[in-house]
């Protein structure tokens, strides 16, 4: 059975700064290359460093106090704690910086503040049932 829902909640100071209305976690290896002439014409690799980054279209901040923190955050380039969580509780957490911040109006519906994330370490794997 797949498991409905996704949370992202951003961190900052231990406080609870924002949570996004969707998420999309993106983590990926760089390649090493280990090919030498013997390689009977077939390229040899390895993983490489990690890295990951999140893309955040619709955060939602309960109020202005926590909209000005992100953005304070954001522009004093300070690391937050993020996690991505199902709702089963599976899921992932991390340390990252704002890499992208922006505002969106419309006549009609909320503002949405659209984020990207960009991890400063290795995600950790989160289960609350273990």
């Amino acid at each position: 059975m797949a498991d409905r829902g996704f949370e992202c909640t951003l961190n900052l100071g231990g406080n609870a700064v924002g949570k996004g209305k969707s998420v999309s976690l993106k983590s990926e290896m760089g390649e090493i290359d280990n090919t030498v002439f013997d390689s009977s014409g077939w390229k040899d690799k390895d993983l490489g460093l990690g890295e990951w980054s999140a893309d955040v279209p619709g955060l939602f901040a309960g109020d202005n106090a926590t909209q000005q923190a992100i953005q304070t955050a954001y522009l004093a380039r300070s690391s937050l704690a993020a996690q991505f969580r199902t709702n089963s509780g599976y899921g992932f957490n991390g340390t990252c910086r704002i890499k992208t911040i922006g505002m969106e109006y419309g006549v009609e519906g909320g503002v949405a503040f659209p984020i990207s994330l960009m991890g400063t370490g290795a995600l950790v794997v989160y289960d609350a049932g273990s």
